[in-house]
């Protein structure tokens, strides 16, 4: 039977599971061979956590500042319906060379390449635009404002006054984070990206339409996002150590508290309703 590969083995990248291979016979043999069931077990990719690592420094700068590294974690971590473009695919690029009379070709590895991860994420939009204003505003302040050339945190009195101010570079402009992919046991790490110097390459269309024959539109919001991708195998471990660190006795659904627990004071002085019982003594 198929066993768990443990820390001590060498396929074990960066402490994440794995299963054992080496049965003398899986099950696309010339028999199936039940003995390899366990062995044979699928892969179901799971869904992606994204983490917040930290906020871009000129941020410190900018009113607010605790609430601004709130909405862009809740912004990064848990309110987009999608998030896509974080890829850790490798490949070879190969030479070819004629190799004798009849054409035969040898192949030599020239090359290799991992792909570059481009984030984009996709928010179901809120109240008067909040999110893609958010994001409007993020750009403007810290990346570069459109009509300054320059990002408009330099025009605050604070960083003017600051003798040691921050330089404006992407690592100072940008945002790091973490994307990872969970087991299904929940106790380690599929694949894993750091990503550092994240800034949004849009604040997200913002087109205005009159249709009078039409139901009413309910955008959503896209943003890509620019960085540098690090999928390496300290990237994998820093995610397995986050993950570990997660309580998983909270997420049990059946303990989170309801948004009521009992009946409001104005409803309860009200005398009627189901519960309302008829008087007996007169």
């Amino acid at each position: 039977m198929g066993v768990v590969y443990n820390d001590g083995v060498s396929l074990n990248t960066a402490g994440a599971p794995s299963l054992n291979m080496s049965d003398s016979q899986g099950q696309q043999g010339a028999l199936r061979n039940p003995e390899s069931y366990a062995s044979s077990a699928r892969y179901t990719k799971q869904r992606m956590v994204a983490v917040l690592i930290s906020a871009p420094p000129l941020m410190k700068y900018l009113p607010d500042y605790d609430r601004r590294v709130a909405t862009l974690r809740s912004l990064m971590e848990d309110r987009a319906t999608n998030i896509t473009g974080v890829d850790t695919s490798v490949e070879w690029t190969y030479e070819d060379t004629v190799e004798g009379h009849s054409g035969r070709q040898r192949k030599t590895v020239t090359d290799a390449k991992i792909t570059v991860s481009e984030p984009e994420y996709e928010w179901p939009e809120l109240h008067n635009r909040s999110i893609s204003n958010y994001w409007k505003q993020h750009g403007e302040w810290l990346v570069m404002d459109p009509e300054l050339g320059h990002p408009r945190v330099v025009t605050l009195e604070n960083y003017q006054n600051d003798a040691n101010a921050l330089e404006i570079t992407e690592a100072t402009q940008g945002f790091t984070m973490m994307f990872y992919e969970p087991t299904r046991e929940l106790n380690g790490v599929v694949d894993a990206v750091l990503m550092t110097g994240m800034m949004p390459l849009t604040a997200g269309e913002r087109p205005m339409v009159r249709a009078v024959s039409e139901s009413l539109e309910m955008p959503l919001t896209s943003i890509a996002f620019a960085g540098t991708d690090d999928p390496s195998e300290a990237a994998l471990r820093m995610a397995q150590e986050h993950l570990a660190n997660i309580n998983k006795l909270g997420l049990n659904p059946n303990t989170l508290p309801t948004y009521a627990d009992k009946v409001s004071a104005d409803v309860a002085r009200a005398q009627t309703g189901f519960t309302r019982l008829p008087n007996n003594n007169g």
